[in-house]
Formats: structure tokens, sequence, C-alpha cells
């Protein structure tokens, strides 16, 4: 699955919007694009990625989102 930016919920300290950023095929993180909170730099995980198919994207946007929901204790959708 290819995520993009809609999968992201909102920047838990400002409220804009989060983007993916890529560094490599293989790296990126998410940061704001009105702050510019990021989160740190997250990689493919080859073993992982053999067991679940998880790709850096899908990590990253589960690390966001949980930031999120534990900064508000909301659950956005």
């Amino acid at each position: 699955i290819k995520m993009d930016d809609k999968n992201l919920k909102t920047c838990p300290f400002c409220g804009g919007q989060a983007v993916f950023v890529p560094l490599s095929t293989c790296s990126g993180y998410i940061a704001c694009v009105d702050c510019n909170i990021a989160i740190k730099t997250v990689w493919d995980d080859r073993l992982n990625r053999i067991k679940n198919g998880e790709t850096w994207d899908e990590k990253a946007a589960k690390m966001w989102n949980r930031r999120y929901e534990n900064a508000t204790g909301n659950k956005q959708k």
C-alpha cells in the first residue's frame, strides 16, 4: 500500500497539514508544513518488510498518527 498525505492526521501542535518527506526509496520522515515539527527518520526494515510488507512510509504514518492521538486524546479520522 502506497501511503500519501491524506492518510496523515493534522499536526498535534498547530493543526497544520502533515506531509511525507522521502529521503530515499527506503527512508524518510513526516513533517508539518506550518510549524516544521517532524518525527525522526524512519527506514524500511528489510526483515519486517518481508514479514508484513510494512514500508518506511507506513511505519512513519503510524508514528505520526499515534503522536496526534497521544497529544490530543482524540482519534481523528
